[in-house]
């Protein structure tokens, strides 16, 4: 039986997201890869690289909203949905099909995050589940905003980083798993 670090974690989790947003907000997302690999830059000019830095740096300034979902079993870890706050507001005001100028209450941003991380988290476990991991979600969606915090990986996981992409702006879905079969 395979562990959970030796899941297809990448597909399962960009099938998951681009379900979800598709399914939820009637828009696509697309995975992007921020990694470069060979000296040949892909086919993408130096310029086009310069702009992914600087949208990927733009995650992590000013107001965020991040959620995060908790998994327990045979598959373990942490689930997190990372967001600028008017990405999460914009999103909001899709999901609830109601003008942007009227997501006044973060309550609505705050919601939306926590359903869109419960839903990844679920397509993650049932993965796990079919995969003979059994698992399961062990907690609520806890959901913070803010623009000044760190995560921090909790010891002995392993981290795994994938952001998407929707216009110019990026979402960062980070799983933790521990490498232990419980």
């Amino acid at each position: 039986m395979k562990g959970p670090l030796e899941l297809n974690i990448k597909y399962f989790l960009t099938k998951a997201v681009t379900d979800i947003f598709n399914m939820m907000l009637g828009i696509d997302v697309e995975l992007f890869d921020p990694n470069i690999s060979s000296t040949t830059l892909n086919g993408h000019s130096v310029n086009t690289i310069l702009q992914h830095l600087k949208e990927l740096s733009s995650l992590y300034e000013g107001d965020r909203v991040i959620g995060a979902v908790g998994i327990k079993g045979k598959a373990s870890g942490l689930i997190i949905l990372q967001m600028k706050y008017d990405l999460a507001r914009s999103l909001a005001a899709l999901a609830l099909d109601i003008d942007l100028q009227k997501i006044n209450d973060l309550a609505f941003v705050k919601d939306m995050v926590g359903e869109m991380t419960n839903m990844i988290a679920g397509n993650l476990k049932t993965a796990f589940n079919n995969a003979g991991l059994p698992c399961m979600i062990t907690t609520i969606p806890s959901v913070y905003h803010g623009n000044n915090f760190k995560i921090t990986q909790p010891k002995g996981s392993k981290q795994e980083r994938y952001y998407f992409r929707y216009n110019r702006n990026i979402a960062l879905v980070e799983v933790y798993l521990s490498p232990r079969h419980n």
